[in-house]
């Protein structure tokens, strides 16, 4: 293709689209377009509506639902995350003391659901970790990676959290949580 014949194929073009502008134009000039337009419009726009209605009420469902998956996530993660964090804190109280821990009690203190005698048999058993450095610095030594130690501290903050006695120990321990990245 030259040049000319492209000119010329984009001139031809050029008038196709003015006739029909010009054709539209006075088709939309005609009253009966305009009443023909306002009642596709009307429809449209209460399609629209109706849409938005259903789309409104599917997504009200849809959290509802993921409500109610998320409180039964949240129990079951509970138990496991208890249930997890109890055997943590057995291994690595083996590190410390040879005695058997009681797994009720620090259940019971890990659920928020403890009494005074359950406090006072952690404060009991767990005293090294009043001597904060030395705990953690044994456990910098068993757990070389970073995120291997932050998963055995974990459970130690948990149930330190809950214990007045220990609130000192809590901050330290979980100061040197924060620190390490």
């Amino acid at each position: 293709m030259n040049k000319d014949t492209a000119l010329e194929l984009l001139k031809k073009e050029d008038e196709k689209k003015k006739k029909i502008k010009e054709r539209m134009k006075k088709y939309r000039d005609n009253d009966e377009y305009r009443e023909k337009n306002a009642e596709y419009m009307k429809e449209y726009r209460q399609q629209q509506r109706k849409n938005l209605e259903e789309a409104k009420k599917l997504l009200s469902k849809e959290e509802n639902n993921d409500k109610v998956k998320k409180i039964t996530k949240t129990k079951n993660k509970n138990i496991t995350t208890i249930n997890k964090y109890l055997s943590i804190i057995i291994k690595n109280h083996k590190l410390f003391k040879l005695e058997e821990l009681d797994k009720d009690k620090i259940t019971n203190i890990l659920n928020n659901k403890y009494s005074i005698e359950d406090e006072n048999y952690v404060v009991k058993e767990f005293n090294y970790i009043k001597n904060t450095d030395e705990y953690l610095n044994i456990l910098k030594k068993k757990y070389n990676n970073i995120s291997t130690l932050r998963t055995n501290i974990t459970p130690y903050l948990s149930l330190l959290k809950n214990i007045s006695e220990f609130k000192t120990y809590y901050k330290k321990i979980n100061k040197f949580y924060s620190d390490i990245k």
